[in-house]
């Protein structure tokens, strides 16, 4: 476990991959971390910083919703491409917020809608 907390700016590739593979080993899902470990283990090869950011961030939103998540990148297709030898090149950071905080706000209504239910169920 690394031992204190850095903002993602501040962190190393090797630092980026340590917490990517931290955070993949609680995941349930071992499709969906297989496929960001495999990733990032590509991204660390070439430093591909950009491409290390955007697997911690998707790695970090799965921890909050990892079948959310899974859907977003089966449907999104963000697969790695042998043929091109690209996986994620195209996000930026920003986008990548984006998107999350856009994800986040779908859990948070999907949170309350459930929460609305059972307050409304009969007792």
């Amino acid at each position: 476990m690394t031992k204190k907390k850095q903002q993602i700016s501040m962190m190393t590739a090797q630092d980026m991959m340590q917490r990517i593979s931290e955070i993949v080993l609680t995941f349930k899902n071992q499709g969906l971390a297989q496929k960001l470990k495999v990733a990032a283990s590509k991204a660390l090869d070439e430093n591909n910083l950009s491409a290390l950011k955007s697997l911690l961030i998707i790695a970090l939103a799965a921890q909050c919703d990892e079948e959310l998540i899974n859907s977003k990148v089966e449907g999104e297709g963000l697969f790695f491409d042998p043929l091109s030898k690209e996986f994620l090149s195209e996000f930026d950071a920003e986008k990548a917020i984006a998107d999350l905080n856009r994800t986040v706000d779908q859990i948070r209504a999907g949170v309350q809608k459930r929460s609305n239910k059972i307050d409304q169920k009969p007792k």
